[in-house]
């Protein structure tokens, strides 16, 4: 098949069941658990369509246009669809407390979302952490009823989905390359102020603080946004990793009815290296509460300390899958 069939295959799935998706996440409180199950059970056939796409060749191919960013949106309109479509399915299975079908779904967002940013621009990668967001809490969610080799599997897996998520800077160089090329080089390129649609819903000051907002980071230096796309990327990761390690803790606590005295224990019994915390660089920061175990990272502004105070702030947990707990 051609390479590109896997990507086609994926848009027309996300489209066969957007307009159902957006009818059901409507609601504030939430669609019904009737209702999720009559979406899933009317809409099976896209979802397996969107599921045994992506285990065909599904490579963007990247050109060096303008409409090639109109159409990255429409295809990331269709892949949001699906990765919602996915999210109601795992709703469905937790709802079942069927905990092999949800991980699999779960696993199934992760998938999506490394297919979505490979080989594509910024925006792609932007939106697949939202993807990895969904997977990422409904995970969090179900891990307390996993069996040891469940917990452990699902970390093998994880660790293995990472390895094939392209870095956010080589995307972010490949879309500067691409801006230069379409647009010509930053210093020469104009930066319009940009118009966001105002409708009955959308109060003009914000709209026009949003558009100022856009129009000015659009102005900053590469560097400056390149940073700030990596920061971003760099939370969705650092929770994939805190869920690893949540995972092989869960199995460690399983199999020794304690937890681990230092994380380097988990190792090589549940994990075969520990993963590190992509805003140190090194071993996320590990507290005990009361005899339980915390693990986290002083998250993003301890790039702005230096000196002592930096030295304070990166002993402290500030990100953490706690997050997760908050509705």
């Amino acid at each position: 098949m051609d390479q590109q069939d896997g990507f086609a295959l994926l848009i027309q799935a996300g489209r066969e069941v957007c307009t159902a998706v957006d009818a059901l996440c409507a609601d504030d409180q939430g669609p019904a658990p009737e209702a999720i199950a009559e979406f899933v059970s009317t809409h099976r056939k896209s979802l397996d369509l969107g599921r045994s796409a992506l285990d065909l060749p599904c490579v963007t191919i990247l050109r060096f246009e303008s409409a090639f960013f109109d159409e990255t949106l429409e295809r990331i309109h269709a892949l949001r669809a699906l990765a919602r479509g996915f999210q109601l399915e795992f709703l469905e299975a937790d709802q079942c407390q069927d905990d092999a079908r949800a991980i699999k779904i779960g696993l199934t967002l992760f998938k999506l979302a490394n297919t979505n940013r490979r080989d594509g621009l910024v925006v792609s990668a932007l939106t697949s952490n939202g993807f990895e967001g969904l997977a990422l809490k409904r995970l969090y969610m179900i891990r307390h009823r996993l069996t040891v080799p469940a917990a452990q599997q699902l970390a093998s897996e994880l660790l293995r989905i990472e390895c094939e998520r392209e870095p956010i800077t080589t995307i972010c160089a490949r879309d500067r390359a691409w801006e230069t090329i379409v647009y010509g080089p930053k210093e020469t390129r104009e930066n319009p102020p940009i118009d966001l649609p105002v409708g009955e819903d959308i109060d003009p000051n914000l709209a026009a603080a949003l558009s100022r907002m856009i129009h000015e980071f659009s102005a900053a230096p590469t560097d400056e946004q390149d940073s700030c796309f990596a920061i971003a990327d760099n939370r969705v990761l650092a929770f994939r990793r805190l869920l690893i390690i949540e995972l092989a803790v869960q199995a460690f606590r399983g199999t020794h009815h304690a937890d681990p005295e230092s994380l380097e224990q988990l190792v090589p019994e549940f994990l075969p290296a520990l993963p590190l915390d992509p805003y140190t660089g090194s071993m996320f920061v590990t507290q005990y509460d009361q005899g339980a175990l915390r693990v986290g990272s002083p998250g993003p502004k301890l790039l702005e300390l230096t000196g002592i105070s930096a030295v304070l702030w990166a002993q402290q947990i500030h990100l953490s899958l706690e997050e997760f707990d908050n509705p």
